[in-house]
């Protein structure tokens, strides 16, 4: 945490209505990129997301340990993973099955000798079948299966690759495991697309030259990397191993008894100004 902002918080002189709100617009201001990605925040890129510090001042003021937070729309957990740190149970619920993957992997506490049989056994693996020839043989999918996948938007030999590594995690049993393995594989996916990795929004100009070929296998695995060093320093975070829940759904349909949380703490999506479907 930055001096300015430890040296302006004084939680005594104000009330706590006073407090946060003094508090929120110190952190605005004073709180550097590298403090929002701590523990397993920013394990997969998300759009327009609150800084955990946020939910963090919420959690502290509002709860006490063991207490139940819901997060109607968490997105990419960032509630939920404040709330693990911080010894709270903790509901997120969210439409989108790229976020209920985001939000399950970032708050699921995994051991080191079940990392390492990714980090290595199924990585090995991997290089060992991932073969020229092998990756030939596997179908393109049709427009009608996956209009995204035209070679306007990905090589065929980049596709292949992509799809040749999913089959391959769809064998891995331990089903947290193949999680972060496909939340690995989909942090990759737009890197190694043809699409300008200056845009938020996945484009292309079709009279420019393709974006330089990357290597999908390496790619990956630094994917995966970066994620399980993550998923580390989570797991070290975290005392209770099985604070959270991610549904996938509509929040407004689930069912849940009226007093089950103690607090709910949510940034809802910026539907008027973020085209989420296409980023």
């Amino acid at each position: 945490m930055t001096e300015i902002y430890q040296s302006q918080l004084t939680p005594e002189s104000d009330t706590k209505k006073q407090f946060l709100e003094t508090e929120f617009q110190l952190l605005q201001r004073a709180i550097p990129a590298k403090e929002t990605s701590t523990a397993t925040h920013n394990i997969h890129s998300y759009p327009a997301k609150f800084i955990p510090h946020f939910p963090r001042l919420m959690i502290k003021h509002y709860t006490n340990g063991g207490d139940f937070v819901l997060d109607p729309m968490c997105g990419s957990g960032t509630t939920m993973i404040e709330a693990s740190l911080l010894g709270r149970y903790s509901t997120g619920i969210d439409l989108d099955p790229i976020s209920y993957l985001i939000s399950k992997v970032a708050t699921t506490p995994i051991e080191d000798n079940r990392i390492e049989f990714l980090t290595n056994k199924f990585v090995g693996s991997l290089k060992e079948k991932m073969k020229p020839n092998a990756v030939k043989k596997i179908d393109l999918p049709t427009d009608e299966e996956f209009p995204n996948a035209s070679p306007f938007w990905f090589r065929p030999e980049v596709m292949r690759e992509l799809i040749f590594i999913r089959d391959q995690m769809d064998e891995i049993e331990d089903s947290e495991l193949r999680d972060v393995a496909k939340l690995s594989l989909s942090n990759i996916a737009r890197d190694v697309s043809n699409a300008d990795p200056r845009d938020i929004f996945p484009q292309r100009d079709k009279d420019l030259l393709v974006r330089e070929r990357k290597d999908v296998y390496l790619e990956f695995v630094r994917s995966l990397k970066r994620v399980t060093t993550k998923i580390r320093k989570f797991t070290l975070g975290v005392e209770n191993k099985n604070l959270a829940e991610v549904i996938l759904g509509d929040s407004r349909k689930i069912e849940k008894e009226s007093d089950t949380f103690d607090l709910v703490c949510t940034s809802p999506p910026y539907a008027y100004a973020m085209d989420y479907p296409r980023v």
